[in-house]
């Protein structure tokens, strides 16, 4: 399994390997929201995925290396929220007579501010994520979130869970959308 060091083991950002990986939100001429992630390859900007859903996903800019991994999402401003909440979950499970307890972490951004962006996966999820297996075996962890009003319930944003991806080329987990009932 790959460490948290970037290119030729540096761990601060003197290679500039993620001045070469963004984002871009859009608006089509419909209403969507939705964003694309470009990549710099071969001496130009190449898209490596577009979406007009906007639903968050993890973007594993550079696989095994958790320090690369970020939450983007693009969700209209219009939208009757107050807050977004993401979520790391690793689900109880019991092998090889050990048990590890479920572990639900949460972020939590004003939506106002908001209301679509790319933020660096948090560096206490990272230490959870670094033990995650393969991609050809079962994920050890999960990410959601959940679009809440003031009171704290769930708001339903028209178009959540409708998947979209026009071009999919790089590595992304899809957040899954969670009620309060899902979470403890």
């Amino acid at each position: 399994m790959a460490d948290d060091r970037n290119c030729m083991g540096h761990t601060d950002h003197r290679c500039g390997y993620y001045d070469k990986a963004t984002e871009a939100p859009f608006e089509t001429k419909a209403g969507a929201r939705g964003f694309s992630l470009w990549v710099w390859k071969d001496h130009q900007w190449k898209a490596s995925s577009a979406t007009t859903d906007g639903d968050p996903v993890i973007w594993k800019v550079r696989p095994g290396y958790s320090s690369s991994y970020r939450m983007v999402w693009s969700l209209d401003p219009a939208e009757k929220v107050d807050r977004l909440a993401f979520y790391l979950i690793q689900k109880r499970s019991f092998q090889n007579e050990a048990y590890q307890p479920r572990i639900q972490m949460e972020k939590v951004l004003p939506f106002a501010e908001h209301p679509y962006g790319a933020i660096k996966v948090p560096e206490e999820w990272r230490t959870i994520i670094r033990g995650e297996v393969t991609e050809f075996e079962v994920p050890r962890v999960e990410f959601g979130w959940r679009s809440l009003d003031s009171s704290e319930e769930d708001v339903f944003i028209e178009g959540q869970g409708q998947y979209s991806y026009l071009r999919y080329q790089d590595h992304q987990d899809l957040m899954i959308p969670l009620e309060k009932g899902e979470l403890e």
